[in-house]
């Protein structure tokens, strides 16, 4: 009878040891996938981007600025200095595209980037329709482009979504060439136009 209660034991102990594994290694994976995924896009749902006209309101996350139509291009900047920073391989949408949410833009009416940390950018209807900014090439000369770059909020540099310093947004000009615009025009952590 003492064999059969220990041995009884023992296996109760092996089992439970083997349940206590299986458990251990399921919640560890569970986790390193829940943090992976967090790292890569934020919450889903969590507001990056609000566009306004009047009362008509769009708030997006960043799923959902991936979810538009997006461009792809090259985009970098003069800074007053004469210090260049880029182009980089970049991806965002299109600003144009972000105002017809909202109604588009008309003649005579400009619209206002506001950061997180409150830096404020007013382009005019020009300048965004007809693109009137100074352009340069990769070494800081001006240039006329041969293709008319585009206003772009962009979340994506090289392949890798903008950190916290840049993103989740920030306005900028990309081209299917490697032009520069003048580093006032980039506007980063946009969080409102």
């Amino acid at each position: 009878m003492k064999k059969v209660t220990w041995l009884g034991l023992c296996l109760l102990l092996v089992v439970g040891m083997l349940l206590a594994s299986c458990s251990t290694s399921t919640t560890t994976t569970t986790q390193t996938s829940t943090t992976a995924s967090m790292t890569t896009i934020p919450p889903g749902g969590d507001t990056v981007l609000t566009v306004t006209e009047g009362s008509k309101v769009n708030n997006f996350s960043l799923m959902d600025l991936r979810a538009l139509s997006s461009i792809t291009g090259y985009g970098g900047y003069m800074s007053q200095s004469g210090t260049i920073t880029g182009p980089f391989s970049c991806q965002g949408v299109a600003l144009t595209n972000l105002l017809n949410t909202v109604g588009g833009i008309s003649q005579g009416e400009s619209v206002v980037f506001t950061s997180s940390d409150n830096y404020t950018q007013t382009l005019s209807y020009d300048q965004i329709t007809n693109g009137n900014f100074n352009y340069y090439d990769t070494t800081g000369n001006p240039v006329t482009p041969q293709t008319m770059p585009t206003l772009t909020l962009i979340y994506s540099e090289n392949g890798t979504l903008l950190d916290k310093y840049f993103g989740p947004v920030e306005l900028g000009m990309l081209s299917p060439q490697n032009i520069l615009t003048d580093g006032s025009l980039w506007v980063k952590m946009v969080t409102t136009i």
